[in-house]
């Protein structure tokens, strides 16, 4: 079913009303880790407000079908943190930092696949600006992952180049 903006709206809106409700329970839970979730629920209703803005029909977006929400370095960079606040730090083997390059990897093969399969053109510059700004910011980096690149790039494919190689130099040293 596709829905209007209208109602795509009025949905953002429910969703906030929701999520304002539960942070209103949770808080009086008294425990802090169970308020996060809050903070999951608020990253999806911005990741479905950006989509919308895009003109995306995101309302049926999940795994199950071949709609997936736009997402970006930093989306998972703060979802990440916010499962490490509720559940702690050993979500996934490998260091933090490993864990926050593989999280960037993962994510632009995402976005390049997006871009194979729907045969359009690249947005290089503010999809890999995005990128060149977001990596440093991954949970778990010591320093600049980044710090040993070219000034930009020019292609997603020279990103994983660059975010690949630096793994394998962390799982090197550990």
């Amino acid at each position: 079913m596709i829905e209007t903006h209208e109602e795509r709206a009025e949905i953002l809106r429910r969703m906030h009303a929701a999520s304002n409700s539960f942070y209103k329970a949770a808080a009086a839970s008294g425990c802090h880790a169970f308020i996060e979730f809050t903070g999951l629920m608020n990253e999806y209703i911005k990741l479905c407000h950006e989509a919308d803005s895009s003109g995306m029909e995101w309302v049926h977006a999940n795994v199950h079908g071949d709609v997936h929400l736009p997402f970006a370095p930093h989306h998972i960079a703060y979802l990440s943190e916010k499962l490490e606040c509720i559940y702690g730090r050993g979500l996934a083997d490998g260091t933090e930092e490993q864990k926050g390059v593989q999280a960037a990897i993962d994510i632009v093969k995402k976005r390049k696949r997006y871009y194979e399969n729907y045969r359009c053109v690249c947005p290089g510059n503010q999809t890999v600006d995005g990128i060149n700004h977001a990596v440093p910011h991954l949970p778990g980096c010591k320093g600049d992952p980044m710090a040993t690149r070219p000034a930009t790039f020019a292609t997603l494919d020279d990103v994983l180049v660059h975010l690949e190689a630096h793994l394998e130099r962390l799982k090197a040293v550990t």
